[in-house]
């Protein structure tokens, strides 16, 4: 297909408009508190102090790095300005959820720059599957989630590195990390893919320039809290608050019946268990990026990210939504459908695995109930954890599937591979 550069422009246009009108309109017919109001108690905190509010911390239970804090600062202004939001919940949901919605919305802008390279219907098309992805709509507009944000930097973060830009990549990287403490979990693949591509020098630039705004960000915040070590403490509380072996994440440890079970009990702690998988995860991941001249970063990126969800301990059910955006990225990469169907795939597991948890919550409370009434009966129940059991083996096979896919994409032989073995095997010429 054919499309001028003015007609694409045209159509991505549209595309934004429809993405961004549905959303907003979701988000503002669809009540819900779950997660939401931590939000809002954060928003109001910071009206008493942006840099000090780590300082009362405990009080709100705040464990978000600092960056998403100045959104939710405005956030909190608009409760001031606008009393009627406290009043009126279609408002106030469309509020809370608006800056999770521009993330996820200007996820399509970013991911059509980046595939218009191939042609700008790749670029379009790739726009318009996440413009329509349902699960991507759940996770921002029915539920207020951050996660369209964190793909968003990501997107940005990687597009960067893979076009050669790596201290620009790395920065945008470290935003990510400020933003959503789960961004950390590329860590890995970003620094192995500047150390075994870009070289060392490459490499310290980069990471002095990742920690330098790392510091000035985070530098305020330290001095109104009086705290010099607190970094270390929003990421290591943040990381050990939910000891659990999985938070209705459908993974091993969903299927082995340990949702909501602390990991680090029992004779073999699953913490313990998690850890080795991960270590073998990146152990393969550097072999990976040894062994081959070019290796993908988004098709890294999603191996690496399918490993720590299926894998690891302490995942919540919102965390393998990432993979969408590299599962796409790796099909409009490497032209191979089976990325495409892992998309299809993976958009449903996120879904369902989402869905599950918002409905038994709103049932319990009555959210979004006529009359605000809790209705969940000992039936539902059962109905809901045989539905994750089930989800948790389908992710499963998927993963296999996904791993397959990935490294049958990492380890292929590359171009003049068979020619350099060929000439290694002929006899020397005397």
């Amino acid at each position: 297909m054919n499309i001028g550069r003015r007609q694409a422009g045209s159509i991505l246009c549209v595309i934004l408009f429809f993405a961004l009108s549905l959303r907003l309109v979701i988000s503002f017919a669809y009540p819900q508190t779950f997660d939401l109001y931590w939000y809002k108690d954060w928003a109001l905190e910071l009206q008493n102090g942006l840099f000090t509010v780590y300082g009362r911390a405990d009080q709100v239970q705040l464990d978000y790095p600092p960056l998403y804090l100045f959104p939710l600062y405005l956030v909190g202004q608009l409760y001031r300005l606008l009393p009627a939001m406290s009043t009126f919940l279609p408002l106030e949901m469309l509020v809370l959820k608006l800056f999770s919605v521009l993330g996820d919305c200007l996820c399509c802008l970013v991911l059509y720059r980046i595939c218009r390279r191939y042609s700008e219907a790749a670029g379009l098309l790739a726009a318009a599957l996440w413009a329509v992805n349902p699960s991507m709509i759940f996770n921002s507009s029915f539920w207020g989630q951050t996660d369209g944000i964190m793909a968003l930097l990501l997107l940005l973060s990687f597009d960067c590195i893979n076009m050669g830009r790596p201290v620009r990549g790395t920065v945008v990287f470290a935003v990510a990390c400020l933003t959503k403490f789960q961004s950390l979990f590329f860590a890995p693949v970003v620094v192995l893919h500047l150390v075994f591509r870009l070289g060392w020098k490459k490499l310290l630039q980069a990471l002095g320039a990742a920690v330098g705004v790392t510091a000035a960000v985070f530098l305020p915040f330290m001095i109104g809290s009086g705290d010099w070590l607190l970094p270390f403490r929003v990421y290591f509380f943040g990381a050990g608050s939910y000891p659990y072996s999985t938070l209705y994440g459908a993974n091993l440890y969903g299927a082995l019946g340990q949702n909501w079970k602390p990991d680090f009990q029992g004779p073999v702690p699953m913490i313990a268990v998690g850890l080795v998988l991960m270590l073998g995860a990146l152990a393969s991941l550097v072999v990976f990026y040894y062994k081959r001249k070019q290796v993908s970063p988004w098709v890294a990126g999603l191996f690496f990210m399918q490993c720590i969800f299926i894998c690891m301990t302490r995942m919540h059910e919102r965390y393998q939504i990432i993979v969408l955006a590299f599962a796409l990225l790796a099909w409009m990469a490497t032209k191979r459908n089976a990325f495409l169907y892992l998309f299809g795939a993976l958009t449903g597991i996120t879904l369902v695995n989402q869905a599950l948890l918002l409905l038994r919550y709103n049932l319990m409370s009555g959210e979004g109930l006529a009359g605000g009434a809790p209705v969940y009966t000992a039936g539902m129940e059962a109905f809901g954890d045989t539905a994750f059991f089930l989800l948790c083996l389908v992710n499963i096979a998927v993963f296999i599937w996904s791993a397959v896919i990935c490294v049958g994409e990492i380890m292929k032989r590359e171009e003049g591979e068979n020619e350099d073995e060929d000439k290694a095997k002929e006899p020397a010429k005397a």
